[in-house]
């Protein structure tokens, strides 16, 4: 059976059994599995004890499961996408997530939970250059919007990296299992991400070039507020915007002006 949308099926079995183990399940647990494809990870939640709620879009792959599952009454089987899948009828279970995610959705996927308050812990496998995006420290070529997009709402780590031999049929790149866990609170109230994003994506539009002057341009600010902004928060004005920390891209709306709405 040909992949779909990316996905690229879970073929090692030692892999699966750790991808689970990550999750820290206790039986009786609701997992919402995403594009469980041949059932490599549902097999190993289902031994576990626990309650899996199985999203997968393809109508074949669907009813494979089905099949497969056919005497399990702890599963529920949708043939949705989970873009347009309404999770909010099990929000009193504060599910956990799992999943070996399709390449081309993996990000809209992520950004749909994450600002989701019901989950507690997730374990994915993304595209290793995916996972290198969401785990960046400042100061590298990999930190940018969608590090800080999963920064203020999870704790991330990357638990293995697997390489194409691991799937069928194969990838041209290599997987990296994440496992994120959502904060208590997000580092940021809903009304402040406008002024925040823009800020950060100003930043990181023209990352090769001193963050102020870009900032400045692109927002159509004055250069010399920028600058006092960043010298108020002990930035160096030259810096570029992989070199500013993510706390201090919490504080730069306020200090140079863009607030947020009411």
């Amino acid at each position: 059976m040909p992949a779909k949308l990316g996905q690229h099926f879970l073929v090692d079995a030692s892999a699966a059994r750790q991808i689970v183990e990550a999750a820290e399940l206790a039986a009786g647990e609701t997992v919402v599995e995403i594009g469980p494809g041949r059932g490599a990870l549902t097999t190993e939640l289902l031994a576990r004890g626990c309650r899996v709620v199985a999203i997968e879009m393809d109508r074949a792959l669907a009813s494979l499961l089905r099949d497969q599952f056919a005497s399990e009454d702890r599963i529920e089987i949708h043939e949705a996408d989970f873009l347009r899948f309404d999770i909010e009828p099990y929000k009193a279970a504060s599910p956990k997530f799992l999943g070996n995610l399709p390449y081309a959705a993996a990000s809209p996927i992520l950004q749909k939970i994450l600002s989701w308050a019901s989950w507690r812990l997730a374990v994915f496998m993304f595209q290793k250059e995916v996972a290198d995006r969401l785990t960046a420290r400042p100061g590298g070529a990999d930190y940018g919007v969608l590090t800080l997009s999963r920064w203020i709402r999870a704790d991330a780590e990357a638990l293995m990296t697997l390489g194409p031999e691991s799937f069928r049929p194969r990838p041209r790149v290599h997987s990296t299992v994440l496992r994120l866990r959502r904060l208590d609170a997000p580092r940021l109230a809903p009304q402040e991400e406008e002024p925040f994003f823009r800020v950060a994506k100003a930043a990181f539009q023209e990352r090769r070039k001193m963050a102020a002057g870009a900032m400045a341009r692109l927002l159509n600010l004055p250069r010399s507020r920028l600058e006092a902004a960043f010298l108020k928060l002990g930035l160096d004005p030259r810096w570029r915007a992989q070199d500013i920390p993510p706390e201090a891209y919490l504080k730069l709306p306020a200090e140079i002006g863009l607030h947020a709405a009411v």
